[in-house]
């Protein structure tokens, strides 16, 4: 019945959506099934895995949301004589890929969808837009990198930013950008309104001698260069065994003053129903009681923050403080880093004195009293400042600890460091701040790259990281192909929570400091081996149950229809923001998340196989023989295999046919249950959870 739905274009079930036919058989996808039809209806055989196999997937593990068996094939099956040359062309490759959809594009579709049904829309749907494009999109080394810039660069829906569209801009912003220089980066995302209204200066006035604060803060000390001077293998530079601040508190407030000036861009022009003259400071983009001449325009959550004349404060402002080889200037963000890049020896003294950026003269700005800073005063302090952080010894080995604790291991070598911050500071073409090569250099290193045994060699006890939870559930999936045949991933929601969810959830953190301190290191083993372990900080002796047995309901759940019980189910049950169909059963179905678990069910029988399989697409190779041994024992006590039934009679009786039938359905109970107990043994061990 599936080869015939799919080669002869029968419709779908009711429940089913057109052109979907196939998506719920057991294999999931079109070229699975022709696969599986051109070699004669036999599952494919699979083998013990080698160790370039194993190599290839905790490469993957480390680059993308997750590998599948398939993704270790089309990695093999690149050009290169061992892993290193094969995953610098697989670098490549993805370096190259453009973004075929974007966020913000996928929320005013779900808005129209949703205004038509009157249904409520919130910032879920945001959510649901990331899971979306993370589970499915081909450009994973863009997907994983801008997940990791937004926990460093952190906007959080538990905050001032809670609108959808602005959120969804935000995450477009990251991704849009993180192949890009990181200097056009830090920019776009201080002019970003999301991060404007999350930290406040949105609509921060100038006009006050003491305006807010809060992003020159963090902007300093989480996105930029970090609390103390940094040398270039990202250690605190110490003088008389201290660290030395890297900014002081005049710093923060000439951050604060630079940041000042900045609303929407308001694209309206004349005076709407309150008398208010647009451009307007207090206009937001979702607006509708100004007028038939001023109505929403999300397209305003998107484009950058503009300043207002008259709103940028004009007083002097204080910036970073480092030790320039020779006069800088702050206006060019080549000069102003030429000779920027180390710091002098010996090591610089506390305080650190910086450019100060003079006093804006107002008279004849172009502004109509002539005492106002204009916008283009305004964006060249902006820039200036901007450069200034850029510029910082400290960003190179600030950004490289963050993104090799990222994707690789959380207490990197000093050396490790020092050449992902040395091609930060110059990616071999003078260019500073080039992501393609920082990005190259933290996947491509020897101590990213193993193997593991020489790497512990060099920093013993201390190589690979624990998974966060959302790369561990994205790991699931992707193992497995899960798909939703409406296209859309909404069972993905309230993961954030500590007690039934999986403690983190993509621009929900609890604070701007992201859900766990990088320099977390949790007392005990860890800490006595003076290395640090920052999921940890999330890991709850709540949240290690919760999240264990939110990973064991996900794998072990079964849809209600019995027909489709061999796949992999989201654990939220299929009943929740349906929008598509007043039929209940059509609208949740098409949104279930539907796994591909024909590997396994082929392998059913064979519990050490299986357990391979999933060393290789969960583990990256790293489950021991005797563990192996062990969940293999497990298993086959717990649940036995048996023959397959064989119908009697040609033709049948009736009665035959019968416990033929019954027969039948208990041995697919006993091959549903191996593989589904397999797959929540695998989910619960060490080596699914840490990444080495």
């Amino acid at each position: 019945a599936i080869i015939a739905r799919n080669v002869f274009g029968f419709n779908s079930p009711s429940w089913m959506p057109d052109g979907k036919a196939g998506a719920y058989a057991t294999r999931t996808t079109l070229p699975a099934l022709k696969a599986f039809v051109d070699s004669g209806c036999t599952p494919p055989v699979f083998t013990t895995p080698t160790a370039d196999q194993f190599a290839a997937s905790r490469f993957l593990i480390q680059s993308t949301f997750g590998p599948s068996r398939a993704d270790v094939a089309s990695f093999l099956a690149l050009p290169g004589a061992d892993t290193a040359a094969r995953a610098s062309n697989w670098v490549n490759n993805q370096l190259t890929l453009t973004r075929p959809n974007t966020h913000f594009q996928y929320i005013l579709d779900r808005k129209a969808e949703y205004d038509v049904n009157a249904q409520t829309f919130g910032n879920e749907i945001t959510r649901e837009a990331f899971w979306g494009q993370a589970l499915k999109n081909q450009d994973q080394l863009r997907q994983r990198l801008a997940f990791a810039l937004s926990e460093v660069l952190v906007v959080s829906s538990n905050g001032g930013s809670g609108n959808v569209f602005d959120l969804a801009a935000y995450l477009d912003l990251l991704a849009d950008n993180s192949f890009g220089n990181h200097r056009d980066l830090l920019y776009k995302m201080a002019m970003s309104p999301a991060m404007g209204s999350y930290l406040s200066h949105l609509r921060n006035d100038g006009g006050s001698a003491n305006p807010n604060e809060n992003f020159a803060r963090e902007i300093l000390q989480l996105f930029g260069v970090g609390l103390f001077v940094l040398g270039p293998d990202g250690e605190n530079v110490l003088s008389n065994g201290q660290p030395i601040p890297a900014y002081d508190e005049n710093t923060v407030k000439g951050f604060a003053k630079v940041f000042t000036g900045l609303s929407y861009d308001d694209h309206y022009t004349g005076t709407d129903g309150y008398g208010d003259v647009h451009p307007s400071w207090y206009w937001t983009p979702d607006r509708d009681d100004l007028g038939a001449n001023f109505p929403p325009e999300p397209a305003g959550w998107a484009r950058p923050m503009v300043p207002f004349p008259g709103r940028h404060s004009a007083l002097p402002k204080q910036l970073l403080g480092y030790n320039y080889a020779s006069p800088v200037n702050m206006g060019s963000a080549v000069a102003a880093c030429t000779n920027a890049l180390q710091f002098a020896s010996p090591p610089p003294v506390a305080p650190l004195t910086g450019p100060l950026l003079p006093a804006i003269v107002t008279t004849g700005s172009g502004v109509t009293t002539g005492t106002k800073v204009n916008a283009a005063q305004a964006y060249a302090t902006i820039n200036a400042a901007i450069d200034n952080i850029f510029c910082h010894p400290n960003v190179g080995p600030f950004m490289a600890k963050h993104l090799i604790r990222f994707f690789v291991t959380s207490t990197p070598t000093l050396g490790y460091v020092s050449r992902v911050s040395a091609v930060f500071n110059n990616n071999g073409s003078g260019v500073r701040g080039d992501m393609k090569a920082v990005m190259r250099a933290v996947l491509l290193d020897t101590e990213a790259l193993g193997p593991i045994a020489a790497i512990d060699t060099v920093n013993p006890s201390k190589v690979g990281k624990l998974k966060e939870p959302m790369l561990r559930l994205s790991a699931i999936f992707r193992a497995f192909n899960t798909t939703s045949a409406s296209g859309r991933y909404q069972l993905l929601y309230n993961l954030d929570g500590v007690e039934y969810g999986i403690s983190q959830a993509p621009l929900q953190s609890p604070t701007v400091f992201n859900y766990f301190h990088p320099e977390f290191s949790p007392p005990g083993p860890v800490a006595n081996a003076a290395a640090v372990a920052p999921e940890f900080e999330i890991t709850t002796t709540t949240a290690i149950a919760s999240t264990q047995n939110y990973f064991g309901s996900l794998v072990s759940n079964s849809d209600g229809n019995t027909s489709f019980t061999n796949n992999l189910i989201g654990y939220y049950g299929c009943n929740t923001n349906t929008v598509s169909s007043t039929n209940a059963q059509t609208a949740t179905r098409q949104h279930c998340l539907f796994g591909d678990l024909s590997d396994l069910y082929a392998l059913h029988a064979d519990s050490a196989a299986m357990f391979d399989y999933l060393n290789l697409v969960l583990m990256g190779g790293t489950l021991s023989t005797p563990n192996r041994d062990s969940l293999v024992t497990a298993l086959n006590n717990t649940f036995a295999t048996t023959a397959a039934p064989v119908l009697a009679g040609n033709p049948p009786t009736a009665s035959q046919l019968t416990t033929y039938n019954n027969a039948l359905t208990s041995w697919q109970q006993v091959k549903r249950n191996r593989v589904k107990a397999a797959l929540w043994l695998a989910v619960h061990t060490p080596e699914f959870q840490i990444q080495r």
